[in-house]
């Protein structure tokens, strides 16, 4: 035989020995070992997520047994009761009056989980669909001076009961000495954890929040308005009248009745119409306003607001129509 040829079939009958050799590795012995492998790490996985849920469930059965220690009981007909006594108590125990408590249950909370695209991995309908708590409301009113009424909003807040203030209003009275106050609450409880009920805390408010109601409480948020100041004015006070002008002088009835120049100098008389009355003046001497300055020519001169005229006999000291010029 040609030596080729059998080079040719031996390597032909080895790789169909490899061959078969691998195929025979691969699927009894390489296969069944990933497979292997690949279930032990998914065992591995879902150990790990129970050991985290296991976990998770231990922490939250503390925490809802510590939750469910601040409830008001763990059934509608406890809760519902006990929260219209606490009210109660707490209204009368600040001196509220005309009070009016009411409390009713409002039903279950469903899991959140429920109906969101994450829900398929509670593979339990139970588990997805269960109630995880119930709610019940209670509403208070009631009439008292503004510190009663922000001390009972103060203890409702500083109870360790679940619940929370969902409204509250507070109105003044028409006289404005009190306040009308209401307030409604939201309570939650565990239908199937055991509760004895949360304590009542009556004690003093801490001293923040008694710092805040004692601030409020001197604002005088609701006080009367002031009336308003009025102002009297005084009547006008009307002015002392004006003292009538003196009255002018008579300058017409006065008439000079004669120049006289002699040894002892010059003078100017003049002599007042029905009376008789008569006047001597002498140089710089002055009779009603008008000052003698002396004689010229046999008539006389005179000076009245710094202006000088002539005056000759038989006129009056009213002649103003012959001025002086050129002295």
């Amino acid at each position: 035989m040609n030596p080729q040829r059998i080079i040719v079939w031996l390597c032909i009958a080895g790789a169909v020995f490899l061959g078969g050799g691998w195929w025979t590795y691969h699927n009894n012995v390489a296969e069944p070992r990933r497979e292997l492998r690949d279930e032990l790490r998914s065992l591995e996985q879902r150990i790990e997520r129970a050991n985290r849920q296991s976990l998770d469930r231990m922490r939250s059965a503390g925490s809802v047994e510590d939750f469910a220690g601040r409830t008001l009981g763990s059934n509608s007909e406890t809760v519902v009761h006990q929260l219209r006594v606490r009210l109660s108590e707490l209204a009368e125990g600040t001196g509220l009056r005309e009070i009016s408590v009411g409390s009713r249950a409002l039903g279950g909370v469903r899991n959140p989980a429920a109906g969101t695209s994450g829900a398929s991995e509670l593979r339990s309908r139970e588990i997805r669909d269960r109630v995880d708590f119930q709610v019940a409301r209670g509403t208070l009113t009631g009439t008292g001076e503004l510190p009663a009424a922000l001390t009972m909003l103060a203890r409702i807040r500083q109870q360790p009961v679940l619940w929370r203030i969902r409204t509250v209003s507070l109105t003044p009275t028409r006289d404005r000495q009190r306040v009308n106050v209401s307030v409604e609450v939201e309570t939650i409880y565990f239908p199937d954890v055991r509760s004895a009920g949360s304590p009542v805390v009556a004690g003093e408010l801490d001293a923040g929040t008694a710092r805040v109601v004692d601030k409020l409480s001197a604002a005088r948020l609701f006080a009367p308005k002031p009336e308003p100041v009025r102002v009297v004015q005084e009547p006008p006070r009307q002015a002392a009248p004006t003292p009538p002008a003196p009255p002018a002088p008579q300058f017409d009835a006065w008439t000079v009745v004669g120049i006289v120049e002699g040894a002892t100098g010059v003078q100017l008389w003049v002599e007042r119409r029905g009376s008789g009355e008569r006047q001597q003046l002498r140089p710089d001497e002055a009779h009603l306003g008008i000052r003698f300055v002396g004689v010229n020519g046999g008539r006389a001169t005179v000076e009245v607001d710094g202006e000088r005229y002539w005056l000759s006999v038989g006129d009056t000291l009213a002649n103003r129509d012959r001025p002086v010029r050129g002295l």
